[in-house]
């Protein structure tokens, strides 16, 4: 296979669609993923959502003008984004019938044409509601996705993650310009376009689309984890709904007075707290990273397998752990087929080519594999040690800071 040909294979899989068993063509998965909390991918997710909340929310707090030019320049581009990738899964047949793409019909959809339609047009009277259910949509996709059961990454999972970052950062970087105030008069605003969103799903679920067994809003099946709530799971949403609006309104409420009792405004100690603050973030989500892939079982595809298989009876037959080329090779064509795989010596260990597919792996020797296992983990557990003593460090900073900050305070 040459490199132009491995180049339209992983342009076929980064753009493409593919038939699944109901009909309906999707985006490429190979299953190969660990999902959520268990894939790197997506912890490290959250804490760039995090970092990137925090680093519009003080650019635009401090740039008002240009704030307000760059976040306008993303949500046209979300917008653009979106609405192109939906009329392309439209006429591909994601979801039948076709055209059902266009309607949007799932929370974070419409909050995906709402929320720029919003700013660009300066609809005020709806900036509350929008701004509030996107962020509640994004922290519940942050929490609970499938984003990440796949290895690979096609561009419509990209662009879906993009989407929802958007969702959460754009309302907190309006509330940095000043144009969103999260005001406990406006709180029924929400509650009511909640239910108008509600209304809508269920039109489509029980008339309009009654016929494809549609479940927006996950109104017809559970949707959540290990089926919590069984058939009253919609009490749930609303627990969670009523839980998450709580926390966005009272959470920068408690920032603001911890601030002002701690640090008493002092902003030379808020820009160090905020900076301890993300390099923290970066070393809790490594740390969480480091944990996720010690206890997870590793997943292989089938071509992995087979490699894995030919290995073990090359081991067998010679008694030993210890493996060449040729056997490999030779166990192969007996598993696979002549002439489908290719086998040579590396700089380190053994290559392994796939002809049909051009995939490639990597193997080494297993009593080089072993050590190779043995020493990760022991660098693993190492790294981990330092990183947890460097959160150590970092809290006790930030208790000198507020001591610090509050003594020159009382001196003044």
């Amino acid at each position: 296979m040459t490199l132009i040909t491995e180049i339209i294979n992983f342009i076929n899989k980064f753009f493409g669609f593919f038939k699944v068993a109901n009909g309906e063509m999707h985006p490429y998965n190979d299953d190969l993923g660990y999902g959520t909390f268990e894939d790197a991918r997506h912890i490290w997710w959250i804490a760039i959502v995090i970092i990137l909340s925090i680093v519009m929310y003080q650019y635009c707090k401090k740039n008002k003008e240009k704030g307000k030019k760059l976040v306008k320049s993303i949500v046209i581009f979300v917008l653009v984004i979106r609405i192109e990738l939906q009329i392309i899964k439209s006429i591909v047949g994601c979801s039948l019938p076709y055209g059902r793409d266009l309607i949007p019909g799932q929370m974070c959809t419409i909050l995906i044409y709402l929320l720029p339609l919003m700013i660009i047009f300066d609809w005020k009277k709806i900036r509350t509601p929008v701004c509030i259910l996107s962020m509640m949509g994004a922290i519940m996709t942050l929490l609970i996705n499938e984003y990440f059961d796949s290895r690979f990454m096609s561009f419509y999972t990209i662009e879906g993650i993009w989407a929802h970052t958007m969702l959460f950062v754009i309302p907190i970087s309006l509330i940095g310009l000043g144009e969103l105030k999260l005001e406990v008069k406006k709180i029924w605003q929400i509650i009511v376009t909640m239910l108008i969103m509600i209304l809508w799903a269920i039109f489509l679920n029980k008339v309009m689309l009654k016929n494809y067994e549609p479940n927006y809003f996950y109104l017809e099946k559970n949707m959540l984890p290990g089926n919590l709530g069984g058939k009253y799971f919609f009490g749930i949403y609303t627990i969670i709904f009523f839980v998450l609006l709580g926390i966005i309104y009272i959470l920068p409420v408690i920032i603001r007075k911890l601030s002002k009792v701690l640090i008493r405004g002092n902003e030379k100690i808020k820009k160090k707290i905020t900076v301890i603050a993300i390099v923290s973030i970066l070393i809790i989500a490594e740390i969480l990273t480091i944990g996720a892939e010690t206890n997870r079982k590793t997943k292989v595809n089938e071509e992995e397998k087979q490699i894995n298989l030919a290995i073990l009876l090359s081991m067998v037959e010679n008694k030993s752990l210890d493996f060449r080329e040729e056997q490999i090779q030779e166990r192969l064509d007996s598993i696979v087929g002549e002439n489908k795989v290719e086998v040579k010596k590396g700089i380190i260990g053994l290559k392994v080519k796939f002809k049909e597919t051009g995939n490639k792996y990597k193997t080494i020797n297993a009593k080089s594999n072993i050590k190779a296992i043995v020493i990760k983990g022991k660098v693993r557990e190492i790294l981990k040690y330092i990183l947890e003593a460097i959160l150590i460090v970092n809290l006790i900073i930030v208790i000198f800071l507020i001591y610090k900050g509050r003594k020159e305070v009382y001196k003044v």
